[in-house]
């Protein structure tokens, strides 16, 4: 059965792209279309480009109520929602602001203010997820299987590899120096979403993730991987979770299944210079 590889740039990662089908020419339409979306969310949701939705936000909505796009008020409300349930924990608005308290919705007429004069939206991590999701929209919708990745730390599986097997990922050390490229674990990723973020990149010494009620950097070395049902809960839970430190984490996780399917957690220390993941979900289909 014939395998088709497309990426593309965007959102300062490189969105790559697996399918598989019996048609070659199918999956070359089916690719471009969902690579295509990625870059339509990317102009929907930069801070960077003047000409994005997010960008305008972020320009005009100190001075005043900010009418936005359809879809960006349903992205902002997303977050708002995120932001509540995680106690705070996940916030595009730090370090700038806070979004339950400087960002202001008016649902009848879509308008968005910001109650601080320097708050700031960055949708980053959020927004990566959020172009997976739409791009795997696209391809769902032509019934094809595809695994969708970002860069190393995330990616997306839809139906079987070629041959019917399933999709399987690694798992990558985050404290292995680079080059090296030492994984930790290898799992099947079946119609679910991964992503995994770490307190310090590879030869970091100063973490990009931040405490939203502190403004500071995180300092304790750890990661967080989660497998949950779509790249946008897995791009939030793997930072938030971060941010609310291991015991926090934990509680939230076993919390959170009585409502709703629950993520499957591994949290990722170094103990004695070894690296030890600890799942937070024995059901978990790893192959070895």
């Amino acid at each position: 059965m014939p395998v088709l590889h497309r990426s593309r740039p965007a959102m300062a990662s490189t969105f790559e792209l697996i399918l598989s089908g019996d048609d070659p020419e199918h999956l070359d339409a089916v690719a471009s279309e969902a690579l295509e979306e990625v870059g339509r969310v990317e102009r929907l949701l930069s801070r960077h480009d003047p000409a994005a939705e997010v960008a305008r936000l972020n320009r005009d909505a100190a001075v005043g109520p900010v009418l936005v796009d359809v879809e960006l008020f349903d992205v902002l409300r997303d977050c708002l929602d995120w932001s509540r349930r995680t106690g705070g924990a996940f916030d595009p608005c730090a370090p700038t602001g806070r979004i339950l308290e400087d960002l202001r919705i008016e649902a009848g007429r879509r308008a968005v203010r910001f109650g601080a004069p320097g708050a700031r939206i960055d949708l980053g991590a959020y927004g990566k997820g959020y172009a997976v999701d739409r791009a795997a929209d696209r391809v769902a919708s032509y019934g094809v299987a595809a695994m969708l990745q970002v860069g190393t730390s995330s990616a997306r599986g839809l139906g079987s590899n070629a041959g019917g097997r399933p999709w399987v990922v690694a798992l990558r050390d985050p404290f292995a120096e680079p080059p090296a490229m030492a994984t930790v674990d290898r799992f099947v990723l079946t119609d679910r979403a991964l992503s995994c973020s770490a307190v310090f990149g590879p030869g970091s010494g100063r973490s990009d993730l931040l405490d939203p009620v502190t403004g500071s950097p995180l300092e304790r070395p750890a990661a967080c991987a989660v497998i949950a049902d779509t790249a946008t809960e897995a791009e939030v839970l793997s930072t938030a979770l971060l941010v609310m430190g291991r015991e926090r984490a934990r509680e939230f996780v076993s919390g959170t299944a009585a409502g709703r399917p629950a993520p499957r957690v591994a949290w990722i220390e170094q103990v004695d210079g070894t690296t030890v993941v600890e799942w937070w979900a024995p059901t978990l289909e790893r192959i070895r």
